[in-house]
């Protein structure tokens, strides 16, 4: 179902795409979109501006969209898709594809409510226990919902390949580990993540309390009328390339 994406242009924001052959495609699939890292792209954005670090690599930092297809027009060669990308698509820099999700481990429609986790340590930088509160991977149109939990090292929730994923009214509070990196991330989202809501959550002690960490696969993630106290460091899209963010009525508290 492999197909090229043939628009010479597509902006930020567009939800259609020429293909090269519509036809393999029907309303209701789900499809991913996804541009390589290549040389010519990276060039254009010059190779991330790192400073005095090691400029981005090609191959390491290719762009990912998880949609669904809501129309399909084989004369014209289109695809309607039911969200936007989030970054430009442009030809002469790469070549984008669209192909159809095969994910048959993938499980849908899952809550976790009304639960209080609170993991047994040795004391604040004690890192001899476990890591995250709930961790969700190959999931779609999951949520978490009225969720606190103490003591875990990196995340409450973090989530990996989901996609329509609600996080509302949970309390990430006081990790348990060194103040360094990989760790006190109280709400993430991880690699190949799309179209993602934390909504009323409330965090303490994070380095990175509301934070996008899965690079360039990781778009459409919003954090509305959240509160954190005592961060550590900022609240941000957490290395190369994020897309997407929403940070909406944040309240960032010394106390």
């Amino acid at each position: 179902t492999r197909s090229l994406v043939t628009s010479a242009f597509v902006p930020s924001g567009s939800r259609t795409l020429e293909v090269s052959a519509a036809e393999l495609y029907r309303e209701g699939d789900n499809v991913i979109i996804t541009q390589p890292s290549t040389v010519a792209w990276l060039s254009s954005i010059a190779f991330g501006s790192t400073g005095n670090d090691a400029p981005w690599v090609p191959g390491d930092l290719d762009i990912f969209y998880n949609r669904y297809i809501t129309d399909v027009n084989i004369p014209e060669s289109k695809i309607t898709l039911d969200a936007p990308i989030y970054d430009h698509l442009e030809r002469s820099l790469a070549q984008s594809e669209v192909y159809t999700l095969n994910l048959p481990s993938q499980r849908r429609e899952i809550g976790i409510e009304n639960l209080r986790i609170d993991i047994d340590t040795d004391g604040e930088l004690d890192e001899n226990h476990a890591r995250t509160a709930i961790f969700m991977a190959g999931v779609e149109d999951c949520w978490v919902k009225d969720v606190t939990g103490l003591h875990f090292s990196y995340a409450l929730v973090d989530m990996k390949t989901a996609t329509r994923v609600t996080i509302t009214g949970c309390s990430a509070l006081s990790p348990h580990s060194l103040v360094t990196g990989a760790r006190r991330y109280n709400f993430n989202v991880s690699s190949k993540s799309n179209n993602i809501l934390f909504k009323d959550c409330f965090s303490t002690k994070g380095r990175h309390s509301f934070v996008s960490n899965g690079t360039s696969s990781a778009s459409g993630i919003v954090w509305t009328n959240c509160t954190s106290e005592f961060d550590l460091s900022t609240s941000e899209g957490h290395r190369r390339w994020s897309q997407g963010l929403l940070y909406d009525k944040i309240d960032f508290r010394l106390a």
